[in-house]
């Protein structure tokens, strides 16, 4: 699960955003990425482009049956703000995946917007 700070988080360009991503399991993954990104919608091609991807310290939490990671991650002052028109949609996310040797990986996804 991804958690942001503030939940519903708006996001000037150049600020960042904070978090954790959590989860629930006997065996610890054996990384944990955060990442930030904006994605399209709507007719023609789709379109992605992800920045800050961030390896999470996995030395620095304690397992147990809940384990919490924090990030923050800086969204690039040149980077396209959030739209969601007829057409077109600009979504930002923040991405979270656990990197799991016994299964396939597991990924979330969080929305915010980003505003100039």
């Amino acid at each position: 699960m991804i958690e942001l700070r503030p939940p519903n988080v708006e996001v000037r360009l150049g600020h960042t955003v904070s978090g954790s991503v959590t989860w629930d399991m006997d065996r610890p993954p054996d990384r944990v990425v955060a990442r930030i990104g904006w994605v399209t919608e709507g007719r023609g091609d789709t379109d992605d482009e992800y920045f800050g991807e961030e390896s999470l310290d996995l030395a620095a939490s304690e397992f147990g049956s809940l384990n919490r990671l924090e990030f923050t991650l800086q969204v690039p002052a040149d980077a396209p703000v959030s739209y969601d028109g007829k057409i077109l949609r600009i979504m930002w996310v923040v991405e979270g995946r656990l990197f799991l040797p016994w299964a396939k990986d597991v990924v979330e996804s969080a929305p915010f917007r980003v505003v100039a």
